[in-house]
């Protein structure tokens, strides 16, 4: 059976994960109590046989006064009620324990008998517990009025028939899913002090939680009451009913269950993967001749451009493999809806595939050039075929394959292309990133674009593309930076901040700087003074992305944290960020090279595959930013403990003002479940539930 303080951290919000009861530093002082209990139980104890006065006590006292000593409870027949008086800390008469309980706040340790056994550690955890419980309340209402003000949002766009398109949608989900995990909190918290009460009456001889505690916990004057939280759920129910007929089933964000299916097929693959890589290799080594077969140069950029592609699918797999394991919802970051957002073992399966696919082509490729003078067919055709079937499945209309995030990619893509006339989400800014590293991706793209529209794949040997495409990639090399710049000049616009906006795309500037002098540089190589600007430029860039990458986009290299030059807050041990500085710098001199292919000439023969090297080590570096980019993103949410979007009551009012309201700063998790001890937390419920029709009034937030 899982502990529940681990049951605890498992289903708490990762936002709010602050703002739960510290389970685990009260079980700390429980710890204590039971070794003191432990020692004193075992120390001999003699119970004094006179009083202060030298008179012989009575037996019955002496059995009472060691009942104290050993801090076992002790009984007296009485024929009255026996109420003990109860002091606070500062040894004030208090109200007993018979009477009414207080309103909270109260003084825990104003409930405690005053003759109790290691009463010092017992006042410990009690102010603890209370301290927790003023934590929990206060949040709680924090997080109501913030609920309730998006809920008359909410009405007021649905009264004013302002837009309620998919993203209106989406938002209402959102919205229904955060009032889902604001009840999980209530009943959690609710549990979790039930529980920690219940090890306490195990230990201590004063059963609190029966007396006193829990009496308290049950009035909606103490503990806030779920009433209206449970009203404004029926809200957003009835909204939704009314904009979407279907039910509110497509309200509810469910999470899809892990398919063994998927993981299965994903490891027959890779296994396939791992023999097509075999055969090539071992076609490599029986190769009759010592030279590439004829043609082979040709049509390497269409298959590196195939390679490169599928790649990045797998890298993005283990990024996503590591947001699940760190409970980063990346789907709510990139405001994907709950249908489009795949799981890594599905983003690995399909760069499986697509590898599959690949490398057959390049094995059958290879067999016919290398083994036959005659063909059948012409070998061209291979990776054309395979170049149409990954096109084919990405832009597949029918519902197959994923389609729901293929159409979220595409469209994503699409306001990136038409920057800077959209608005700039994160996903949008996010994903435009990623594609400045695919800078080698869009230069084979322009090669494999001519390769085909000549007929060129259809030649032994063809050097037609080879000169042509020259010309045509230095624009390429200027595009994905140009959308970032373009994207850093529209958030400018909307919201008018200098920094970090200007600043980031100074950023931008600085590698289109670059790539414009490596044009240079290679239209006329003997410009010493080009050859001299351009390093140092390069350098220059390179330093900048550098620090900005850490600073800015990883957060680190704050002041005065421990470990030092990181943050406060980190998700990975320390040795992982200094590692990932030190690699970020290395793999960022390859991003130069990447950029400037005409350098790389003389350091290998072979500059195609020294180029495919260093775009898979910046492909690689990039893999490693979004981890660290995507982790920062969390923890800011955590901070400002988002786990909705905002719903404005205009469209215009959705316009950030601050560089604190972009859309990208919520993080999504599975709704906890309360499936483990059901007992407890139904009975639990219940009482809540009991009480909740007492109060419907949100309580403002202290």
């Amino acid at each position: 059976m899982v502990k529940f303080g681990k049951y605890l951290a498992e289903s708490s919000v990762p936002e709010w994960r602050d703002k739960y009861l510290d389970y685990k530093a009260l079980k700390k002082v429980l710890k204590r109590l039971s070794a003191a209990a432990i020692g004193a139980r075992r120390a001999p104890i003699s119970p004094p046989a006179v009083g202060e006065d030298g008179r012989p006590l009575p037996l019955a006292m002496r059995r009472v006064v060691t009942d104290h000593l050993t801090g076992r409870p002790f009984m007296v027949a009485v024929t009255t009620p026996l109420v003990e008086p109860i002091i606070d800390l500062t040894g004030r008469a208090a109200p007993s324990s018979a009477s009414t309980p207080d309103p909270f706040p109260l003084s825990l340790t104003t409930l405690m008998p005053t003759t109790m056994a290691h009463r010092e550690i017992e006042m410990q955890f009690f102010a603890l517990l209370q301290s927790e419980l003023e934590k929990i309340v206060e949040f709680f209402h924090e997080q109501s009025a913030f609920f309730a003000g998006q809920v008359d949002a909410m009405m007021v766009r649905t009264e004013r028939r302002a837009s309620v398109g998919s993203s209106f949608r989406l938002l209402l989900q959102r919205l229904y899913q955060g009032l889902q995990f604001l009840q999980n909190y209530h009943v959690l918290n609710y549990v979790a002090v039930a529980k920690i009460l219940k090890k306490h009456d195990k230990i201590s001889s004063w059963h609190s939680s029966t007396q006193v505690i829990v009496p308290h916990l049950q009035r909606p004057d103490v503990y806030p009451s779920l009433a209206p939280v449970l009203d404004m759920s029926r809200q957003v129910q009835d909204v939704f009913l009314q904009l979407y007929p279907g039910g509110t089933d497509m309200l509810r964000v469910i999470p899809q269950p892990e398919s063994h299916t998927t993981s299965f097929t994903a490891g027959v693959t890779v296994g396939l993967l791992i023999a097509l890589i075999g055969v090539i290799g071992a076609m490599f080594a029986l190769n009759p001749t010592p030279s590439l077969p004829p043609g082979f140069m040709a049509a390497f950029p269409p298959f590196r451009f195939l390679i490169l592609v599928t790649f990045a699918l797998v890298i993005w797999g283990v990024d996503l493999a590591v947001f699940t394991s760190k409970r980063i919802n990346y789907g709510f970051i990139l405001q994907a809806s709950p249908s489009s957002v795949l799981r890594s073992n599905q983003v690995i399966l399909a760069a499986a595939l697509c590898f599959v696919i690949v490398l057959s082509s390049l094995s059958v490729f290879l067999a016919v050039t290398m083994f036959t003078t005659t063909w059948v067919i012409n070998p061209g055709w291979l990776h054309l075929g395979a170049m149409v079937t990954l096109a084919a499945v990405l832009f597949c209309p029918f519902d197959v394959f994923y389609k729901s995030s293929r159409v979220f990619f595409l469209r994503t893509l699409w306001t990136i292309v038409c920057s800077p006339f959209y608005r700039v989400h994160f996903r949008t800014f996010f994903i435009a990133d990623i594609l400045t590293s695919l800078v080698r991706i869009l230069y084979d793209l322009n090669y494999v674009m001519c390769y085909y529209a000549t007929g060129s794949f259809l030649e032994r040997s063809s050097t037609t593309c080879q000169d042509a495409v020259l010309t045509g990639r230095w624009a390429v090399a200027f595009l994905p930076y140009w959308w970032r710049m373009a994207q850093c000049f529209r958030r400018y616009y909307d919201t008018l901040d200098v920094f970090p906006h200007l600043a980031n795309a100074a950023k931008y500037g600085s590698a289109l700087t670059v790539t414009f002098f490596s044009l240079l540089s290679s239209t006329y190589p003997d410009a010493v003074s080009l050859q001299i600007t351009w390093v140092v430029v390069a350098i220059m860039s390179t330093l900048y992305l550098y620090a900005w990458d850490i600073r800015m986009d990883w957060g680190l290299l704050q002041r005065g944290a421990r470990p030092p030059l990181l943050r406060s807050r980190l998700m990975f041990p320390p040795a992982v960020y200094y590692a990932a500085m030190l690699i970020n710098l290395l793999l960022r001199i390859t991003w130069v090279l990447t950029i400037s292919p005409s350098t790389a000439d003389t350091i290998l023969v072979n500059q195609d595959v020294l180029l495919l090297a260093l775009a898979l080590g910046e492909m690689l570096r990039r893999g490693q930013w979004i981890i660290f980019r995507v982790e920062n993103e969390h923890l800011n949410n955590c901070g400002r403990f988002r786990i909705v979007d905002e719903i404005p009551v205009d469209m215009r009012d959705s316009v950030c003002k601050s560089n604190d309201c972009e859309p990208n700063d919520a993080v999504d998790v599975q709704m906890a479940t309360l499936s483990n001890d059901k007992r407890d937390v139904s009975e639990s419920y219940s009482v809540l539930a009991s009480s909740s029709h007492k109060s419907t009034r949100i309580r403002p937030s202290a």
